[in-house]
Protein backbone atom coordinates (compact mmCIF):
# COMPACT_ATOMS: atom_id res chain seq x y z
CA UNK A 1 0.00 0.00 0.00
CA UNK A 2 2.75 2.47 0.92
CA UNK A 3 4.72 1.49 -2.09
CA UNK A 4 1.95 1.86 -4.38
CA UNK A 5 0.98 5.54 -2.39
CA UNK A 6 5.07 6.65 -3.12
CA UNK A 7 4.86 5.98 -6.74
CA UNK A 8 1.30 8.13 -6.95
CA UNK A 9 3.46 10.71 -5.41
CA UNK A 10 6.13 10.40 -7.53
CA UNK A 11 3.81 10.56 -10.46
CA UNK A 12 2.00 13.46 -9.62
CA UNK A 13 5.63 15.54 -8.60
CA UNK A 14 6.63 14.45 -12.78
CA UNK A 15 2.87 15.45 -13.93
CA UNK A 16 3.36 19.10 -11.80
CA UNK A 17 6.84 19.83 -13.13
CA UNK A 18 6.17 18.94 -16.47
CA UNK A 19 3.11 20.85 -16.49
CA UNK A 20 5.09 24.28 -15.11
CA UNK A 21 7.53 23.32 -17.84
CA UNK A 22 4.90 23.66 -20.20
CA UNK A 23 3.56 27.16 -18.84
CA UNK A 24 6.90 28.51 -19.22
CA UNK A 25 7.16 27.56 -22.30
CA UNK A 26 3.51 29.13 -23.24
CA UNK A 27 4.90 32.03 -21.51
CA UNK A 28 8.50 32.24 -23.44
CA UNK A 29 6.81 32.28 -26.94
CA UNK A 30 4.63 35.10 -25.60
CA UNK A 31 7.51 37.32 -24.91
CA UNK A 32 9.04 36.55 -27.93
CA UNK A 33 6.29 37.80 -30.20
CA UNK A 34 6.05 40.64 -28.18
CA UNK A 35 10.03 41.16 -28.88
CA UNK A 36 9.55 40.43 -32.32
CA UNK A 37 7.11 42.82 -32.59
CA UNK A 38 8.94 45.58 -30.63
CA UNK A 39 11.78 44.99 -32.98
CA UNK A 40 9.72 45.27 -35.89
CA UNK A 41 9.21 49.16 -34.63
CA UNK A 42 12.68 49.98 -33.99
CA UNK A 43 13.27 48.54 -37.65
CA UNK A 44 10.16 51.14 -38.86
CA UNK A 45 11.78 53.91 -36.64
CA UNK A 46 15.06 53.67 -38.09
CA UNK A 47 13.30 54.42 -41.32
CA UNK A 48 11.45 57.07 -40.48
CA UNK A 49 14.22 58.37 -38.36
CA UNK A 50 16.30 58.41 -42.07
CA UNK A 51 13.35 60.05 -44.00
CA UNK A 52 13.73 62.84 -41.36
CA UNK A 53 17.48 63.24 -41.89
CA UNK A 54 16.88 63.98 -45.65
CA UNK A 55 14.92 66.87 -44.13
CA UNK A 56 17.69 70.26 -44.37
CA UNK A 57 16.14 71.63 -41.90
CA UNK A 58 16.34 70.29 -38.24
CA UNK A 59 12.76 69.16 -36.49
CA UNK A 60 11.53 67.88 -33.38
CA UNK A 61 10.20 65.11 -34.97
CA UNK A 62 13.76 63.41 -35.41
CA UNK A 63 13.81 64.04 -31.37
CA UNK A 64 10.88 62.47 -31.07
CA UNK A 65 11.33 59.54 -33.17
CA UNK A 66 14.45 58.37 -31.06
CA UNK A 67 12.48 58.84 -27.87
CA UNK A 68 10.46 56.95 -28.86
CA UNK A 69 13.16 54.22 -30.05
CA UNK A 70 14.43 54.50 -26.74
CA UNK A 71 11.09 53.51 -25.07
CA UNK A 72 10.89 50.54 -27.48
CA UNK A 73 14.39 49.60 -26.80
CA UNK A 74 13.72 49.94 -23.49
CA UNK A 75 11.03 47.35 -23.47
CA UNK A 76 13.32 44.83 -25.49
CA UNK A 77 15.91 44.52 -22.52
CA UNK A 78 13.29 43.85 -20.41
CA UNK A 79 11.22 41.51 -22.43
CA UNK A 80 14.81 39.58 -22.85
CA UNK A 81 15.24 39.70 -18.81
CA UNK A 82 11.90 38.37 -18.30
CA UNK A 83 13.13 35.79 -20.77
CA UNK A 84 16.57 35.01 -19.00
CA UNK A 85 14.80 34.59 -15.78
CA UNK A 86 12.34 32.24 -17.40
CA UNK A 87 15.41 30.30 -18.99
CA UNK A 88 17.24 30.02 -15.35
CA UNK A 89 14.49 28.88 -13.59
CA UNK A 90 14.22 26.09 -15.74
CA UNK A 91 17.58 25.21 -16.11
CA UNK A 92 17.40 24.89 -12.58
CA UNK A 93 14.23 22.56 -12.76
CA UNK A 94 16.12 20.43 -14.98
CA UNK A 95 19.23 20.38 -13.56
CA UNK A 96 17.40 19.24 -10.05
CA UNK A 97 15.21 16.43 -11.94
CA UNK A 98 18.45 15.33 -13.48
CA UNK A 99 20.14 14.90 -10.71
CA UNK A 100 16.91 12.78 -9.06
CA UNK A 101 16.75 10.58 -11.63
CA UNK A 102 20.32 9.50 -11.74
CA UNK A 103 20.05 8.51 -8.02
CA UNK A 104 17.09 6.86 -8.83
CA UNK A 105 19.02 4.52 -12.14
CA UNK A 106 21.39 4.04 -9.47
CA UNK A 107 19.56 2.75 -6.67
CA UNK A 108 16.93 0.61 -9.36
CA UNK A 109 20.73 -1.00 -10.30
CA UNK A 110 21.61 -1.45 -6.64
CA UNK A 111 18.41 -2.80 -6.17
CA UNK A 112 18.14 -5.58 -9.60
CA UNK A 113 21.84 -6.14 -8.76
CA UNK A 114 21.18 -7.29 -4.83
CA UNK A 115 18.05 -9.38 -6.23
CA UNK A 116 20.12 -11.12 -9.05
CA UNK A 117 22.73 -12.21 -6.73
CA UNK A 118 20.37 -13.52 -4.08
CA UNK A 119 18.32 -15.51 -7.07
CA UNK A 120 21.53 -16.64 -8.26
CA UNK A 121 22.43 -18.28 -5.21
CA UNK A 122 20.02 -20.20 -4.80
CA UNK A 123 19.25 -21.54 -8.65
CA UNK A 124 23.52 -22.42 -8.47
CA UNK A 125 22.41 -24.81 -5.53
CA UNK A 126 19.77 -26.48 -7.26
CA UNK A 127 19.51 -26.00 -11.15
CA UNK A 128 15.83 -25.17 -12.55
CA UNK A 129 15.54 -28.73 -14.15
CA UNK A 130 16.41 -30.51 -11.13
CA UNK A 131 14.50 -28.43 -9.26
CA UNK A 132 11.18 -28.72 -11.25
CA UNK A 133 11.66 -32.32 -11.89
CA UNK A 134 11.90 -32.47 -7.78
CA UNK A 135 8.53 -31.42 -7.42
CA UNK A 136 6.54 -33.61 -5.04
CA UNK A 137 3.41 -33.10 -6.43
CA UNK A 138 1.32 -31.19 -9.39
CA UNK A 139 0.74 -28.07 -7.14
CA UNK A 140 4.30 -27.96 -5.61
CA UNK A 141 5.04 -28.24 -9.70
CA UNK A 142 3.06 -25.67 -10.96
CA UNK A 143 4.22 -23.20 -8.36
CA UNK A 144 8.41 -23.74 -9.18
CA UNK A 145 6.85 -23.39 -13.25
CA UNK A 146 5.51 -20.27 -12.07
CA UNK A 147 8.30 -18.90 -10.33
CA UNK A 148 10.50 -19.31 -12.74
CA UNK A 149 8.51 -17.38 -15.65
CA UNK A 150 7.69 -14.63 -13.34
CA UNK A 151 11.19 -14.75 -12.17
CA UNK A 152 12.29 -14.53 -16.34
CA UNK A 153 9.52 -11.99 -16.55
CA UNK A 154 10.77 -9.53 -14.14
CA UNK A 155 13.94 -9.93 -15.11
CA UNK A 156 12.39 -8.91 -18.67
CA UNK A 157 10.65 -5.90 -17.34
CA UNK A 158 13.50 -4.54 -15.06
CA UNK A 159 16.36 -4.26 -17.99
CA UNK A 160 13.36 -2.67 -19.95
CA UNK A 161 13.00 -0.07 -17.07
CA UNK A 162 16.52 0.64 -16.55
CA UNK A 163 16.77 1.18 -20.01
CA UNK A 164 13.75 3.61 -20.41
CA UNK A 165 14.84 5.27 -17.67
CA UNK A 166 18.28 5.79 -19.18
CA UNK A 167 16.77 6.95 -22.30
CA UNK A 168 14.70 9.70 -20.60
CA UNK A 169 17.91 11.38 -18.25
CA UNK A 170 19.65 11.32 -21.76
CA UNK A 171 16.64 13.21 -22.87
CA UNK A 172 16.95 15.62 -20.13
CA UNK A 173 20.60 16.61 -20.55
CA UNK A 174 19.94 17.28 -24.14
CA UNK A 175 17.48 19.57 -23.22
CA UNK A 176 19.12 21.15 -20.74
CA UNK A 177 22.21 21.87 -22.98
CA UNK A 178 19.64 23.55 -25.50
CA UNK A 179 18.49 25.58 -22.71
CA UNK A 180 21.67 26.71 -22.04
CA UNK A 181 22.40 27.58 -25.75
CA UNK A 182 19.33 29.40 -26.21
CA UNK A 183 20.07 31.10 -22.28
CA UNK A 184 23.66 32.46 -23.95
CA UNK A 185 22.07 33.55 -27.04
CA UNK A 186 19.51 35.86 -24.87
CA UNK A 187 22.67 37.26 -23.28
CA UNK A 188 24.17 38.11 -26.08
CA UNK A 189 21.31 39.60 -27.52
CA UNK A 190 20.64 41.74 -24.53
CA UNK A 191 24.14 42.89 -24.42
CA UNK A 192 23.85 43.93 -28.19
CA UNK A 193 21.01 45.76 -27.31
CA UNK A 194 22.80 47.83 -24.48
CA UNK A 195 24.84 48.74 -27.16
CA UNK A 196 22.12 49.78 -29.14
CA UNK A 197 20.69 51.61 -26.21
CA UNK A 198 23.69 53.47 -25.47
CA UNK A 199 24.25 54.75 -29.23
CA UNK A 200 20.04 55.42 -29.46
CA UNK A 201 20.54 57.77 -26.35
CA UNK A 202 23.63 59.22 -27.52
CA UNK A 203 22.17 60.30 -30.85
CA UNK A 204 19.19 61.94 -28.83
CA UNK A 205 21.82 64.20 -26.14
CA UNK A 206 22.88 65.39 -30.10
CA UNK A 207 19.67 65.77 -31.26
CA UNK A 208 18.41 67.60 -28.08
CA UNK A 209 21.94 69.90 -28.22
CA UNK A 210 21.66 70.73 -32.03
CA UNK A 211 17.72 71.79 -31.48
CA UNK A 212 18.55 73.72 -28.13
CA UNK A 213 20.66 76.21 -30.91
CA UNK A 214 17.08 76.83 -32.27
CA UNK A 215 15.09 77.55 -29.32
CA UNK A 216 13.45 81.09 -30.12
CA UNK A 217 12.63 79.76 -33.38
CA UNK A 218 11.38 76.23 -32.33
CA UNK A 219 9.80 78.30 -28.81
CA UNK A 220 7.69 80.20 -31.61
CA UNK A 221 6.70 76.70 -33.58
CA UNK A 222 5.46 74.99 -30.40
CA UNK A 223 3.22 77.82 -29.62
CA UNK A 224 1.69 77.78 -32.67
CA UNK A 225 1.60 73.82 -32.27
CA UNK A 226 -0.26 74.03 -29.09
CA UNK A 227 -2.48 76.33 -30.34
CA UNK A 228 -3.62 74.33 -33.44
CA UNK A 229 -3.85 71.38 -31.02
CA UNK A 230 -6.19 73.00 -28.55
CA UNK A 231 -8.31 74.07 -31.67
CA UNK A 232 -8.13 69.81 -32.46
CA UNK A 233 -8.91 69.14 -28.71
CA UNK A 234 -12.18 71.55 -28.66
CA UNK A 235 -13.23 70.36 -32.04
CA UNK A 236 -12.60 66.47 -31.09
CA UNK A 237 -15.00 67.10 -27.96
CA UNK A 238 -17.48 68.96 -29.83
CA UNK A 239 -17.88 65.62 -32.14
CA UNK A 240 -17.77 63.40 -28.66
CA UNK A 241 -20.57 65.06 -27.48
CA UNK A 242 -22.45 65.24 -30.78
CA UNK A 243 -22.18 61.46 -30.66
CA UNK A 244 -22.82 60.56 -27.50
CA UNK A 245 -26.93 62.21 -27.80
CA UNK A 246 -26.85 60.26 -31.16
CA UNK A 247 -25.74 57.10 -28.94
CA UNK A 248 -28.68 58.17 -26.50
CA UNK A 249 -31.18 56.63 -28.90
CA UNK A 250 -29.57 53.16 -29.76
CA UNK A 251 -31.00 50.44 -28.00
CA UNK A 252 -29.04 48.75 -25.58
CA UNK A 253 -30.05 45.50 -26.91
CA UNK A 254 -27.83 42.29 -26.19
CA UNK A 255 -25.31 42.72 -29.45
CA UNK A 256 -24.39 46.22 -28.13
CA UNK A 257 -23.59 44.40 -24.28
CA UNK A 258 -21.89 41.70 -26.28
CA UNK A 259 -20.02 44.01 -28.01
CA UNK A 260 -19.10 46.45 -25.44
CA UNK A 261 -17.51 43.22 -23.02
CA UNK A 262 -15.73 41.94 -26.27
CA UNK A 263 -13.98 44.94 -26.69
CA UNK A 264 -13.39 45.37 -22.70
CA UNK A 265 -11.66 41.59 -22.68
CA UNK A 266 -9.19 42.78 -25.80
CA UNK A 267 -7.70 45.20 -23.52
CA UNK A 268 -4.11 44.83 -23.89
CA UNK A 269 -4.50 42.83 -27.22
CA UNK A 270 -5.71 45.56 -29.71
CA UNK A 271 -3.90 45.39 -33.16
CA UNK A 272 -2.15 48.89 -33.65
CA UNK A 273 -4.47 51.30 -35.97
CA UNK A 274 -1.40 51.43 -38.69
CA UNK A 275 0.59 48.43 -39.53
CA UNK A 276 3.87 49.88 -38.52
CA UNK A 277 4.77 53.01 -36.41
CA UNK A 278 6.32 54.84 -33.63
CA UNK A 279 4.57 56.51 -30.80
CA UNK A 280 5.30 60.30 -30.54
CA UNK A 281 3.33 61.31 -27.91
CA UNK A 282 1.97 59.63 -25.22
CA UNK A 283 -1.25 60.06 -23.54
CA UNK A 284 -2.06 62.35 -20.79
CA UNK A 285 0.36 65.34 -19.54
CA UNK A 286 4.19 65.72 -20.91
CA UNK A 287 6.87 67.11 -20.16
CA UNK A 288 8.47 68.59 -23.32
CA UNK A 289 11.73 67.29 -24.45
CA UNK A 290 13.39 70.29 -25.41
CA UNK A 291 11.82 73.32 -22.93
CA UNK A 292 11.79 72.76 -19.01
CA UNK A 293 8.32 73.67 -17.33
CA UNK A 294 6.58 73.40 -20.79
CA UNK A 295 4.32 70.44 -20.43
CA UNK A 296 1.20 69.47 -23.26
CA UNK A 297 -1.58 67.11 -22.34
CA UNK A 298 -3.44 65.18 -24.63
CA UNK A 299 -6.59 62.75 -24.67
CA UNK A 300 -4.40 59.84 -26.57
CA UNK A 301 -1.70 59.07 -28.35
CA UNK A 302 0.13 60.70 -31.63
CA UNK A 303 1.68 57.47 -33.93
CA UNK A 304 4.42 58.74 -36.43
CA UNK A 305 3.76 56.29 -39.51
CA UNK A 306 5.14 56.57 -43.34
CA UNK A 307 2.92 58.86 -45.55
CA UNK A 308 -0.10 57.52 -47.30
CA UNK A 309 -0.09 54.33 -44.77
CA UNK A 310 -3.43 52.58 -44.11
CA UNK A 311 -5.23 53.75 -40.83
CA UNK A 312 -6.88 50.50 -39.93
CA UNK A 313 -9.99 50.10 -36.94
CA UNK A 314 -8.83 48.22 -34.06
CA UNK A 315 -11.84 46.33 -33.56
CA UNK A 316 -15.17 45.73 -34.50
CA UNK A 317 -17.74 48.49 -34.65
CA UNK A 318 -20.22 50.64 -36.61
CA UNK A 319 -18.68 54.09 -38.02
CA UNK A 320 -20.68 56.86 -36.30
CA UNK A 321 -18.90 60.30 -37.22
CA UNK A 322 -17.20 61.47 -39.87
CA UNK A 323 -16.16 64.97 -39.84
CA UNK A 324 -13.36 67.31 -40.68
CA UNK A 325 -11.14 69.37 -38.89
CA UNK A 326 -9.37 72.31 -39.62
CA UNK A 327 -5.91 71.47 -38.83
CA UNK A 328 -6.57 68.16 -37.57
CA UNK A 329 -7.97 66.78 -41.48
CA UNK A 330 -10.76 64.25 -41.45
CA UNK A 331 -12.10 62.49 -38.41
CA UNK A 332 -13.30 58.58 -37.87
CA UNK A 333 -15.52 57.21 -34.87
CA UNK A 334 -16.40 53.71 -34.32
CA UNK A 335 -18.51 53.17 -31.74
CA UNK A 336 -17.59 49.44 -30.25
CA UNK A 337 -20.76 49.44 -27.80
CA UNK A 338 -19.97 51.41 -25.00
CA UNK A 339 -16.67 52.37 -26.60
CA UNK A 340 -15.15 54.29 -28.78
CA UNK A 341 -12.42 54.56 -30.80
CA UNK A 342 -11.27 58.30 -32.93
CA UNK A 343 -8.60 58.23 -35.69
CA UNK A 344 -7.66 61.96 -36.46
CA UNK A 345 -5.56 63.44 -39.55
CA UNK A 346 -7.34 60.90 -41.79
CA UNK A 347 -7.22 61.67 -45.83
CA UNK A 348 -9.39 59.76 -48.17
CA UNK A 349 -11.93 58.06 -45.61
CA UNK A 350 -12.90 54.73 -47.13
CA UNK A 351 -16.28 54.31 -45.14
CA UNK A 352 -19.45 56.09 -44.43
CA UNK A 353 -21.70 56.87 -41.57
CA UNK A 354 -23.55 54.12 -40.67
CA UNK A 355 -21.38 51.14 -41.82
CA UNK A 356 -20.32 48.12 -40.10
CA UNK A 357 -16.58 47.63 -39.98
CA UNK A 358 -14.06 44.37 -38.88
CA UNK A 359 -11.16 44.54 -36.82
CA UNK A 360 -7.92 45.34 -39.21
CA UNK A 361 -10.28 47.03 -42.10
CA UNK A 362 -8.99 49.64 -43.68
CA UNK A 363 -10.74 53.38 -43.12
CA UNK A 364 -8.80 55.71 -44.53
CA UNK A 365 -4.83 56.33 -44.69
CA UNK A 366 -2.83 58.99 -43.56
CA UNK A 367 -1.86 62.43 -44.27
CA UNK A 368 0.79 62.47 -46.91
CA UNK A 369 3.76 64.71 -44.68
CA UNK A 370 3.49 68.27 -46.34
CA UNK A 371 5.07 71.81 -44.77
CA UNK A 372 4.07 72.11 -41.48
CA UNK A 373 2.35 68.95 -40.56
CA UNK A 374 3.37 65.38 -39.91
CA UNK A 375 3.16 62.30 -41.01
CA UNK A 376 0.92 61.12 -37.49
CA UNK A 377 -1.84 59.15 -36.67
CA UNK A 378 -3.73 60.45 -33.51
CA UNK A 379 -5.77 57.94 -32.29
CA UNK A 380 -8.10 58.31 -28.95
CA UNK A 381 -10.15 56.12 -26.96
CA UNK A 382 -13.34 56.53 -24.92
CA UNK A 383 -15.51 54.58 -22.22
CA UNK A 384 -18.12 56.60 -22.15
CA UNK A 385 -16.89 60.09 -21.66
CA UNK A 386 -13.55 59.08 -19.81
CA UNK A 387 -10.83 59.31 -22.12
CA UNK A 388 -8.67 55.91 -21.98
CA UNK A 389 -4.91 55.69 -22.74
CA UNK A 390 -4.53 53.58 -25.98
CA UNK A 391 -0.97 52.41 -24.94
CA UNK A 392 -2.50 50.00 -22.25
CA UNK A 393 -5.53 48.72 -24.95
CA UNK A 394 -3.15 47.94 -27.87
CA UNK A 395 -0.92 45.25 -28.07
CA UNK A 396 2.59 45.24 -27.00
Amino acid sequence: MRKGFTYSILLVALFCSCGLCLAQKTSIKELQAQKQAALARIEETNRLIAQSNQDQKLSTRKLELIASQIATRNSVISNIAQQIAQYRKEISLLETGIETKAREIDTLKRQYASFLRQVQFKTNSYSVIFSVLASSNAAQLYRRVRFYREYLAYQRDQHSRIAHEEQELSARKQLLESKRDELLALQREENQNRQNLQSEQQSYDNTLSQLKAQEKELRKALQEEQRRVTKINQAITKLLQEEAEQNKKTARNAAYKTLSKHFAKNKGKLPWPVRQGAITRGYGREQNKIFKGVTTTSQGIDIAARSNSAVLAVFNGTVTKIAHIPGGNNVVIVRHGDYLSLYSNVREVTVRTGEQVKTGQTIGSLLSETAGQKASLHFEIWHGFQSQNPQLWLAP
